[in-house]
C-alpha cells in the first residue's frame, strides 16, 4: 500500500495491546468541541445518533467514526481522534450504533456486526453528499 502513513508509537506503547490498555487507561488532552447531535430514523423506525464536530465548509471528505464493541461516542480513543481531526479543519461525524450510548433507548435491537446498512441508510437521510472515510476500531 503505498499511501499507508508511517506510524511510529510511543516509546513506551509499542504492541497493540499496551495501546489499547494505556489508551482506556490514561486520560486524554484532546478532548473535541461540544458536538452537535442528529437523531437519525433507520429503515425499520429504530433511531440511532449522530455526533458532528469540526466546520461544516470543509471541501475535503468527512470522515466517519465507527466506536468499537462495547464502545460509544464518548469512548476516549474516539474522542481523541475526533479532537485531533477537527483541531485540523476536518469535518467529523461519530456514530452511536444501535443501542449504544445515549442511544440505547432509541433502539430495541442490538449493534452487531451486520448493521453495516445502519450507516448507509443513517447518512442517505443527512445533508451529508461527500465520500465517507471510515476508520475502524476492534
Amino acid at each position: 500500500m503505498d499511501n499507508v502513513l508511517n506510524f511510529k508509537p510511543h516509546w513506551g506503547l509499542g504492541g497493540a495491546n499496551r495501546q489499547t490498555i494505556m489508551g482506556t487507561l490514561l486520560p486524554s488532552r484532546h478532548k473535541p468541541s461540544t458536538p452537535q447531535q442528529h437523531t437519525v430514523t433507520l429503515a425499520d423506525g429504530e433511531q440511532l445518533l449522530l455526533y458532528e464536530n469540526g466546520p461544516r465548509d470543509c471541501e475535503r471528505p468527512n470522515i466517519v467514526l465507527v466506536h468499537g464493541l462495547g464502545g460509544c461516542y464518548t469512548s476516549g480513543y474516539m474522542q481523541r481522534i475526533s479532537a485531533k481531526l477537527s483541531h485540523g479543519g476536518r469535518r467529523v461525524f461519530r456514530v452511536n450504533l444501535r443501542g449504544c450510548g445515549e442511544g440505547m433507548s432509541l433502539a430495541r435491537k442490538t449493534a452487531h456486526a451486520g448493521c453495516s446498512q445502519d450507516l448507509a441508510h443513517g447518512f442517505s437521510n443527512t445533508q451529508v453528499s461527500v465520500i465517507l472515510l471510515l476508520p475502524g476500531f476492534p
